[in-house]
């Protein structure tokens, strides 16, 4: 037999309440599972600049101290093509070390118009905004 949980003295709880804050309190907190917290696997994004340069060793740019569009877009259809899972790492590295004057967006933009077999006209980097 199911014990009496409503107390029908207690005019200001209805009786599904009653229910619903006895079975609250028999399951505490205690009784439930909770799921292990979410550990972050190391990904290129987590690593310093400094192991980034050992992971992959960018060559030195040929004019200055940033690559011009024509370098940048060939180094990363190379990644491209041999390890497209790295072109991200490559990237992220280029604008960490300060390597290109222009944002993540436009560096894959460029490298959708090498794909597509698009001229990269090289001139020189934006330094609007």
């Amino acid at each position: 037999m199911v014990k009496q949980i409503v107390n029908p003295s207690n005019k200001r709880k209805s009786a599904d309440v009653q229910i619903l804050e006895a079975y609250n309190k028999a399951t505490s907190s205690q009784d439930l599972v909770t799921p292990k917290p979410f550990k972050r696997q190391s990904t290129p994004q987590n690593i310093t600049s400094s192991a980034l340069t050992k992971l992959l060793p960018l060559p030195a740019p040929s004019e200055g101290n940033q690559y011009n569009k024509i370098e940048t877009v060939s180094l990363l259809y190379e990644y491209q093509m041999k390890a497209p899972n790295l072109v991200g790492t490559v990237v992220n590295q280029m604008l960490s070390q300060h390597l290109v004057g222009c944002t993540r967006s436009t560096l894959y933009r460029l490298l959708s118009e090498k794909k597509k077999g698009q001229p990269i006209i090289n001139t020189p980097w934006s330094t609007a905004g």
